[in-house]
């Protein structure tokens, strides 16, 4: 808004001092919707980071499960082998 002053240096010096509020205004304005912008990308980011570590861990728990069930069936594999070969049976 201009201002109503006999001084014209005043007048310019209150001008432009207006103008420089409003842009600094628009400043923090543009740089406040870009941190928003940023944490709502940074929260969306976290979120599937989430997701991934949760099936991760789904996966661990899963693979763990098979590690244990392979061994189990490793140990009765290895006791039949022994049996046989302590009862001196042979193959042709």
């Amino acid at each position: 808004m201009p201002a109503d002053v006999q001084d014209k240096k005043a007048e310019f010096g209150i001008n432009l001092s207006v103008v420089i509020q409003g842009l600094l205004l628009a400043t923090t304005i543009g740089f406040g919707t870009r941190l928003v912008n940023s944490i709502d990308t940074l929260i969306n980011e976290v979120g599937k980071l989430t997701t991934v570590t949760t099936l991760n861990s789904s996966e661990i728990k899963h693979n763990t499960a098979g590690i244990a069930n392979n061994k189990f069936t490793l140990k009765v594999l290895t006791e039949r082998v022994d049996n046989h070969i302590h009862k001196g049976e042979k193959h042709e």
